[in-house]
């Protein structure tokens, strides 16, 4: 059953897929969670090792969890007593079955039977996913590291633009692999062709993903917590709650030339391929 085939949605800051995460979670049936309750890349690696079957480490885990910030800011407050009591019925607990007993439980509180989750990052911790779901389902975002590094810019984020391509290098090399590795279940979109052409891209994403696609889903109006458009810059329509392709390119006159130079000389293979044009400088 779809249900039992949980989509997790993944890439770097500022590469889309919080858009992707409105549109995906827009379906009646699908239940992305809210905000990007770090699971994965803030708790897995903590508790991986430990005895979850010790009821208080477990109960450690889920404070720990119910204390993160992100949690906090969603609108739609999970009972940790149900999720504890629930997990006091299983034989052998994991991180994955924790995580998954929080995210089924918000699902069921929003009415649609399956869940997901959608957190940046995400597609570092693609092995540990898939081997606690194997029937998973998994959307990777890459976005050209230029304009990602203008939206980083614009958000005051303290990311040198070194990291910022350290971490672009890294998630292009795991979007090749991670493909290859879970094929038929591991869909990569580049931002450029969704914003460009959503309904043909969101059309082969549902077909990975196995979900029914209806031109709804495009308007982004069932997913609990957006409230905007794809661009976070106001003077391209911030409100207009529409998919636009008007945030391309932007690092054409809000980077410097050093900074271009930069990124397409430490990255120039992985943008070749993935058919990012290298500006003439």
């Amino acid at each position: 059953m779809n249900q039992d085939k949980p989509i997790f949605i993944g890439g770097l800051h500022r590469s889309g897929t919080s858009l992707m995460r409105a549109i995906i979670g827009s379906h009646p049936t699908v239940a992305i969670y809210q905000t990007d309750l770090p699971l994965w890349r803030k708790f897995y690696n903590r508790y991986k090792d430990l005895d979850l079957n010790d009821a208080n480490i477990r109960e450690q885990l889920i404070e720990k969890i119910f204390s993160d910030r992100k949690l906090e800011e969603a609108e739609v407050k999970l009972a940790r007593d149900t999720i504890l009591a629930s997990l006091n019925a299983e034989k052998h607990i994991t991180c994955g079955l924790v995580f998954e007993h929080i995210l089924r439980q918000y699902a069921k509180q929003i009415g649609r039977p399956r869940w997901g989750l959608k957190t940046p990052y995400n597609e570092f911790f693609a092995d540990a996913i898939f081997a606690a779901y194997p029937t998973a389902k998994m959307i990777h975002l890459l976005r050209d590291p230029r304009d990602v590094a203008v939206s980083i810019k614009s958000r005051g984020w303290d990311l040198t633009i070194t990291q910022q391509a350290i971490d672009w290098k890294a998630s292009v090399k795991l979007a090749q692999q991670n493909q290859q590795n879970y094929a038929g279940s591991y869909s990569v979109v580049r931002y450029e062709d969704l914003v460009s052409n959503p309904e043909a891209i969101i059309q082969q994403v549902c077909q990975v993903i196995e979900l029914d696609y209806t031109p709804d889903l495009l308007k982004m109006d069932r997913q609990i917590g957006w409230r905007g458009s794809n661009s976070r810059f106001s003077d391209l329509g911030w409100e207009s709650q529409e998919i636009s392709p008007a945030a391309m390119g932007r690092y054409t006159n809000a980077l410097s030339v050093s900074e271009i130079e930069f990124f397409q000389s430490f990255l120039k293979d992985e943008m070749i391929s993935l058919h990012y044009t290298l500006q003439p400088l």
